[in-house]
């Protein structure tokens, strides 16, 4: 009796088994994925290029039938993070180059936040809007309010459009005169309003 329960010990859990062959990302993707996540632990910083490479290629894991687990995880316990790494930056003391990744990253987070409330409501849900009569915008009847839960990257967009963030606004010292970029923030609401 003891020598299978040491068996079962040794033998890793079935669901891990399971999940790691069901997997659908590539193992280049789950290794970009797991360093940028061990970076962030160790050091709480991230490479420019790969925060915009890593948001990107987890969105593009969780698109397909079935979603990347691996993906999922990663955008839960890192988005947050890497938003927030790059909103912690002075635009006047960074390149045009760093300043591109940090729009591209925060648009990256923006299309995983509009999936996940497009999966939390259903597809149909979202594609049905009617008209209000004027030619205008559409509006959503049948709108409810999505959980966190159910949308587990949506407090990430309070990061993203938070206008007292380092990036967007100016600083206040009269010693610094470096300005912020309130105009990507609000190229970012712009932008969430016509991906939603």
């Amino acid at each position: 009796m003891d020598q299978a329960v040491v068996l079962a010990d040794d033998a890793a859990p079935p669901h891990e088994d399971a999940e790691a062959e069901a997997d659908p990302a590539p193992e280049s993707a789950v290794r970009l994925w797991a360093d940028v996540s061990e970076t962030l632990a160790s050091k709480s910083t991230v490479v420019w290029q790969m925060a915009v490479e890593t948001l990107v290629t987890a969105r593009a894991h969780l698109l397909p039938d079935p979603p990347s687990p691996a993906a999922r995880r990663f955008l839960d316990a890192n988005m947050t993070q890497i938003v927030n790494i790059l909103l912690d930056q002075r635009p006047y003391q960074i390149g045009p180059a760093e300043k591109g990744c940090v729009e591209k990253s925060l648009c990256a987070a923006l299309l995983v936040i509009r999936d996940d409330l497009a999966r939390a409501n259903g597809a149909d849900e979202l594609a049905d809007k009617t008209s209000d009569g004027d030619g205008g915008e559409g509006t959503d009847r049948g709108e409810r309010r999505v959980p966190a839960a159910e949308a587990p990257s949506l407090p990430v967009l309070e990061h993203v459009l938070n206008k007292r963030r380092t990036y967007y606004k100016a600083a206040s010292s009269q010693w610094s005169r470096g300005g912020g970029m309130p105009e990507v923030r609000t190229h970012m609401i712009m932008t969430f309003r016509r991906l939603g």
